[in-house]
């Protein structure tokens, strides 16, 4: 049992701080470990690297998707066509069909994102309700990880 909760707790100190700009410190006294354990968490499973790359959020990837389909209507306006060809339309095809995907995967780290901006939220309006919420919605989070597995 101590076991699976320590795992838990490596995957939500993974999350946060991957997802996030916190230190190892904050994430540290968030989780409820020391920063000894978060660096040697961060070292072992590459956390800065996947921090670089979480960069390439789904809201990222949708708008570049909808860029380039707003870039293939422009060019076909600017070449005065009325119809789009099968390729500008099978290219637009794909972009949607990879925006409607990106949008209805909602992973983990999205959900600690958004209970991250509400918790800071709440945290200026009524600091009291914030610090209650913080580990029921640390609880939800861990929750949503093992559905994922």
């Amino acid at each position: 049992m101590a076991r699976k909760k320590s795992e838990e707790l490596r995957e939500l100190a993974k999350l946060k701080y991957v997802s996030s700009d916190l230190s190892a410190k904050d994430v540290a006294a968030i989780i409820g470990v020391t920063e000894h354990t978060i660096g040697k968490w961060r070292k072992e499973e590459q956390w800065d690297e996947l921090r670089s790359i979480n960069k390439i959020q789904p809201e990222r990837l949708i708008k570049l998707a909808l860029g380039q389909i707003d870039a293939i209507y422009k060019q076909a306006a600017d070449d005065k066509r009325a119809v789009l060809n099968s390729s500008e339309i099978d290219a637009i095809s794909k972009h949607s069909k990879t925006i409607a995907n990106l949008r209805k995967e909602i992973d983990p780290q999205t959900i600690m994102e958004v209970i991250d901006g509400l918790l800071g939220f709440l945290s200026v309006v009524n600091l009291p309700l914030a610090q209650q919420l913080t580990p029921h919605s640390l609880d939800y989070v861990s929750s949503k990880i093992r559905e994922k597995k």
